[in-house]
Order: structure tokens, then sequence, then C-alpha cells
């Protein structure tokens, strides 16, 4: 593909940034089309989930996804002794949120993924080194279709908020100068040692 956008300029008046910027976009559409497709393959619901485990796989295959993401992923001590039950469209929340850390967090991102306990809950506070969110984007944020250009179309974080809501869980936006993400999802029971 590489060397076809290489000729392409030689024999046609095209901008070959744009090409492959059209390109791009296209990948990454028939990649979250398939993780869309996966997801709804899985069983509606995951009993007895490590959600360390959980966010640290797809932490992974964003790296892998993503060319210059780099994912921190922090646990407390106690976070692996608890388990929850998982939806099956949880995965969707963080690769979405993952993925507009590498839209907006300039060329080499940064995603730190913090996860404690706060009373019957795992909190999951997800940072990005990126140049922070406008207060006018900030209040449509999580709101459908308000195009906030944090992701395409409005969507993506719209949809995060009622996926966790389906869960007993939460997302909202720290009020801060960086992006950080606080997610509190209800854990089901701890595991006896």
């Amino acid at each position: 593909m590489q060397n076809a956008m290489e000729l392409a300029p030689l024999f046609l008046e095209v901008d070959l940034g744009e090409v492959s910027a059209i390109l791009e976009q296209s990948h990454w559409l028939g990649i979250r089309m398939s993780n869309l497709l996966n997801a709804f393959t899985m069983p509606l619901e995951t009993p007895d989930i490590n959600i360390v485990d959980h966010i640290r796989g797809i932490a992974e295959e964003s790296e892998r996804t993503h060319k210059n993401l780099r994912m921190e992923i922090n646990s407390e001590k106690d976070v692996e002794k608890k388990v929850f039950t998982a939806n099956r469209l949880l995965p969707l929340v963080w690769t979405n949120i993952f993925r507009n850390a590498t839209q907006y967090a300039g060329s080499n991102p940064l995603v730190t993924v913090d996860i404690s306990l706060y009373k019957q809950n795992f909190e999951i506070r997800i940072t990005n080194n990126g140049p922070g969110i406008s207060p006018e984007k900030r209040e449509m944020l999580f709101i459908r279709d308000s195009n906030s250009g944090i992701d395409e179309r409005g969507m993506g974080l719209y949809l995060s908020r009622v996926i966790l809501g389906s869960q007993g869980g939460s997302i909202e936006l720290f009020d801060g100068p960086e992006t950080q993400f606080i997610i509190r999802i209800p854990f089901t029971y701890e595991i006896e040692e």
C-alpha cells in the first residue's frame, strides 16, 4: 500500500497527505467495526472478571493498534482481590477512551490508568498527556450527537456513559487542566484467600 501511495502523485493530481488520512481513517473504522461485531458474539455478561487483567488486555491491544500510544496501568494492592461481572460492551468504553487519546493527545500520547477502590466500586482514573479539553467542549462531552470534536459525531463518550450506566457504573470528566476521566464500576465480591 505504501508503494502505491508513493506512486500516486506521479500519475494523479492528488494530495498524498489527504489520501493517507482517508486510508488511515478507513483502516481504523474497519478495526472499530470488527471490534463491535466481536462484542455482539460474546456472552451478554462475563462473571468473575479481574479488572486489572481486563483493562490491561485492551490497553495492550490499543498499543498494537495505535503506533505511538504508550499505556501505563497501575493498581492498588486490594484491587486484585475483587471481581466483577463485565457487560459484553464494556471493552468498547476503554477502546473509545484510548482511541480518543491517540487523536487528541499529540504525536506521542501517554495514557495512565490508575485503578483503586472507592466504597463498593472500582475507581478507574484514565489520564492522558494531551492539552486538556476546553470548557466549551466539556459541557457537550457526553451528549449524543454533540460533535464536540472529542470523538467523531459525539457518540463514543455518550455510548460509554450508557454502557457504564447499564452496569451500575458511571463516567465523568475530572475538572482540571489535564484530560482525566473517572469511571466507577461496582465490584461483585471479594475473592477469599
